[in-house]
């Protein structure tokens, strides 16, 4: 064997060991292209397929190898919401190293060919023509290519990355054959992108790959790997549930716990593990209005209707679902045919899960919980979750039915706790206990003592969070006779008791709630799932508490993990945290940074409240008094909004710690806006117009005044550009002074 095939096989192999064993021809010759580019012939990698199919796994191997091949490697995952960025994915390929430079190699950087680029990387771009960039950035990543053995370029879903961003990929894979450069891209099948003719032209020069569903045979092997023992059954119908789709293979094994026997074909048929949901959500919003509807039409009823049929029970006239059934064909969801079926079992219940319809309602009137709300909420797509439950025909059902309310109510006020809005969640649980039409006597203050066991975890949670640690408490009594309380709650019920204990400054006992609660959470469903019972970050809290931040640390590590593979941002955001209190040093504020940060950019979350928090607090034990100011500031303005009233004490504190003059408990002026507010703010004072400022920040017009209505009423001016501008300015100044 010759030196080069030996080190092929040494970093493919370390690629395989990772869970592609099937993808073994995939990466040889992603191996060869790498191995290529180092000796100055680049080469641009086009992974294209459908959801869940594995295109990630093998840009991150592709990573790993260039890595293990000596090579420089830059990042990046394009996503619809940053769309409206200029350049925002090249942004994100060089950020980070850009960041790691001394001054003085930025200060070349900005001087040489370079310059536009190092200007936009560093967020000084003032509006440079775009090709004048696009050219500055080839510039760039030639300069990184020549740091040491090449570079490789990976960029997950370029079919959601921005235009000038996509144009800068092509014009670097139209010139990359005599540069040390790999390009490494993934996209749907059929991409739906801002610049489609950059992604034709990206995929015409590259070597395409296509990886396919598993065979039988890999299917196994992984099962076993996995669950080594596993019988012949589980082999059987995970092949059947997931079609060979390995991120939902992946999804299901890891629902099932290890610990346990495989449990039967029926109960693993109506799974929908995170993983699995995640994927069909994300599925969906890449969709049109139509596809997503006929979607959700035939997993809530027959996947094995024809066009007509499926256009009738949709709702969706005969022409539009059949371009809503191509749509859904070249997403790979449903596979081509005159009856239309789902690429897989799983997805179509996954589909289902989403979605509220009449058979849920009936089954609502019958008692039976609705376990797709439930999904929603366990997946974190709160506001999703809470446009169902509000919408009028559940609203109605519930004012007839007991039983509906109690569920209905239940979801809705973890939702709503779950963002943070705890008077309203408070509110909700109780609204759980009478009808809220006037037929009977409104929810009061003292209708907690009679809380079910259904609301009993979420009313002591809303109180914890109001401060009011007695009531909590006493809402948590029922845990005295644990064989009253049905097993479905028992695990949230011994959840929240560990954060009681927690704040009574009982942390072992805290520690054997939650491990507790894990244990019945993993017997209960067979596997392991997320609910509001996050129990190892409770537990990696009480480690905390008991001063072992190593175990504080596997706990959350793990979880975090398992966090990000589900898509579920607000355990993310939880692990992040923890993980930055049991860290020292740098890694700390790096960590509690990392957790503002993803909280600022997701939907309203209580934990982004607790990032701010600690962050606040870590910044101030850093002996940086007046950069912990903010955050801590702006955690007390939304916890006062928003009601969460003991960490707003706990903010308070923490001000006065960093010596902020009395009565400053909430950001004033320019500090007080948001950052899409100041982008706006900053334009409109140059005096840019409506139009022009929503067409620069790919935004709607109304959006733009959306946000001078704020900016106007937060600094307290007439809706004049002029006052405007002076008010920024003045502010601008006096920050300076008093930091």
């Amino acid at each position: 064997m010759t030196s080069d095939e030996e080190q092929t096989e040494t970093r493919t192999s370390r690629a395989t060991a990772r869970g592609l064993v099937q993808r073994a021809d995939e990466l040889a010759q992603i191996d060869q292209v790498v191995r290529n580019a180092s000796r100055g012939a680049g080469q641009t990698v086009y992974i294209e397929g459908g959801p869940g199919v594995g295109r990630t796994s093998l840009l991150a191997a592709a990573a790993e190898i260039g890595a293990l091949a000596g090579t420089g490697v830059l990042r990046a995952t394009a996503r619809a919401a940053e769309r409206g960025f200029r350049f925002g994915v090249a942004v994100q390929l060089f950020e980070a190293g850009w960041l790691d430079l001394a001054p003085s190699e930025q200060e070349a950087l900005l001087r040489g060919p370079t310059g536009p680029a190092a200007r936009l990387i560093s967020g000084e771009d003032a509006g440079t023509e775009e090709f004048a960039l696009v050219h500055a950035l080839l510039w760039l990543t030639r300069t990184q290519a020549g740091r040491g053995a090449g570079l490789v370029v990976a960029v997950d879903d370029i079919d959601r990355a921005d235009g000038p961003s996509l144009r800068f990929l092509a014009y670097l894979a139209a010139r990359i054959e005599s540069l040390p450069i790999t390009l490494v891209v993934t996209a749907r099948t059929r991409p739906r992108a801002e610049d489609p003719d950059a992604v034709s032209a990206l995929r015409d020069a590259a070597l395409v790959l296509r990886p396919a569903a598993l065979e039988p045979d890999s299917v196994a092997q992984i099962v076993n790997a996995r669950r080594p023992g596993a019988g012949a059954a589980l082999h059987l119908i995970s092949v059947r549930l997931t079609a060979g789709n390995p991120r939902l293979l992946d999804a299901l094994l890891t629902a099932l716990d290890p610990h346990q026997p495989d449990p039967p074909a029926e109960r693993l048929a109506d799974l929908v593990p995170p993983g699995a949901l995640g994927l069909a959500s994300a599925a969906l919003v890449a969709l049109d209005p139509a596809a997503r509807t006929l979607a959700q039409a035939l997993a809530l009823h027959d996947d094995t209707l024809e066009l007509t049929a499926a256009a009738a029970v949709a709702g969706v006239p005969l022409d539009a679902a059949a371009t809503a059934a191509d749509a859904l064909i070249d997403a790979e969801i449903l596979r081509p045919g005159e009856q239309l079926h789902f690429t897989s079992p799983m997805l179509r219940t996954a589909i289902r899960a989403t979605v509220p319809d009449a058979q849920r309602r009936l089954a609502r009137r019958r008692g039976t919980a609705d376990d797709g709300v439930a999904a929603l909420v366990t997946a974190d797509a709160l506001e999703r979750a809470l446009a169902i439950l509000d919408d009028a025909g559940h609203r109605e059902v519930e004012r007839t039915d007991p039983v509906v309310r109690l569920t209905n109510s239940r979801h809705r006020a973890w939702a709503l706790w779950h963002q943070g809005a705890i008077p309203e969640a408070l509110a909700a649980a109780r609204a759980g206990l009478t009808p809220d039409d006037g037929s009977a006597n409104g929810p009061t203050d003292n209708v907690d003592g009679a809380a079910p066991a259904e609301l009993a975890g979420v009313i002591a949670a809303c109180h914890l969070e109001l401060g009011e640690l007695d009531q909590a408490r006493g809402m948590l009594e029922l845990l005295r006779a644990p064989d009253s309380v049905p097993a479905a709650e028992m695990p949230i019920l011994l959840d929240v008791r560990a954060q009681v204990r927690l704040a009574h400054g009982r942390a072992a006992e805290a520690l054997l709630d939650a491990l507790e609660a894990g244990r019945l959470a993993v017997a209960r469903v067979g596997g392991d799932s997320f609910d509001v019972v996050n129990w190892r970050c409770t537990a990696a809290q009480a480690r905390l508490a008991l001063d072992e931040p190593g175990g504080a640390r596997e706990l959350a590590e793990e979880e975090l993990e398992r966090a990000r593979s589900g898509e579920v941002t607000r355990t993310v955001l939880r692990c992040l945290r923890l993980l930055g209190l049991a860290a020292d040093g740098r890694r700390r504020l790096d960590l509690l940074t990392e957790a503002v940060t993803v909280g600022a950019e997701a939907p309203p979350r209580l934990e982004y409240l607790y990032a701010l928090v600690d962050l606040g607090a870590a910044t101030r034990r850093a002996n940086r008094r007046s950069a912990a100011r903010a955050p801590l500031v702006r955690a007390l303005e939304l916890c006062q909004e928003r009601g969460a009233t003991a960490l707003a004490r706990r903010a308070e504190v923490e001000i006065a710690a960093s010596g902020a003059r009395q009565g400053r408990t909430r950001l004033a002026g320019a500090q007080a806006l948001t950052p899409s507010e100041r982008r706006v703010a900053t334009l409109a004072a140059r005096g840019d117009t409506t139009r022009q400022i929503a067409g620069e920040l790919f935004v709607t017009p109304k959006t733009v005044e959306f946000h001078l209505r704020h900016v106007y009423r937060k600094l307290g001016i007439p809706s004049t550009r002029a006052d405007l501008a002076r008010t920024l300015a003045a502010n601008d100044v006096r920050n300076q002074r008093e930091n």
